[in-house]
């Protein structure tokens, strides 16, 4: 058996603001939502932008994300589309279509999902491959969101992976 001591790692380039020995446990919804906002704000607990130590990505050939609205502390994966929506603490992964007056707050969205005008989102997780339908309220009931979706002990709403939607979103807007 071997171990791998994570206290004992040291990454170069690391800020002084920065966790110096990096490691998260993802192993249920609300660790796997937290670890997700470690890498948020000007000064985050992992900064994914460290000359020193790369993270690479797939070799994805998507354009560059097309954005018209307010987004704030917040990323967007190639692709993605963003027509006049406001977006606040969230993730966006690959090839994600946003339409007009959707409001999206602390959420993870992930590839290929449409989210139809709007809509409203707040503490969800959407795996790949869904789409919203207009004017949904997802993260505000808990109550209806339980009998419709997995709700974690800490609150947090997901969207089961949704069916293959490929040639829907690219450019749909």
């Amino acid at each position: 058996m071997l171990a791998y001591n994570f206290a004992d790692n040291h990454v170069p380039g690391v800020a002084d603001y920065e966790e110096q020995s990096y490691w998260r446990d993802v192993g249920n919804i609300d660790a796997y939502y937290a670890a997700h906002y470690d890498v948020l704000s000007a000064k985050p607990r992992f900064n994914l932008f460290n000359p020193k130590w790369f993270i690479n990505s797939s070799s994805y050939q998507g354009p560059s994300p097309m954005i018209t609205g307010e987004v704030s502390n917040s990323t967007i994966a190639a692709g993605s589309r963003v027509s006049g929506a406001r977006i606040k603490n969230s993730m966006l992964r690959r090839e994600v279509i946003v339409e007009e007056d959707v409001e999206i707050e602390d959420c993870l969205i992930m590839d290929y999902t449409v989210i139809r005008r709007g809509s409203r989102l707040k503490r969800v997780i959407v795996d790949r491959y869904n789409v919203i339908e207009p004017n949904s309220r997802i993260g505000f009931d808990a109550a209806a969101d339980r009998a419709r979706y997995t709700v974690s002990d800490g609150g947090i709403v997901v969207l089961a992976k949704g069916e293959d939607i490929a040639g829907v979103t690219r450019y749909q807007i």
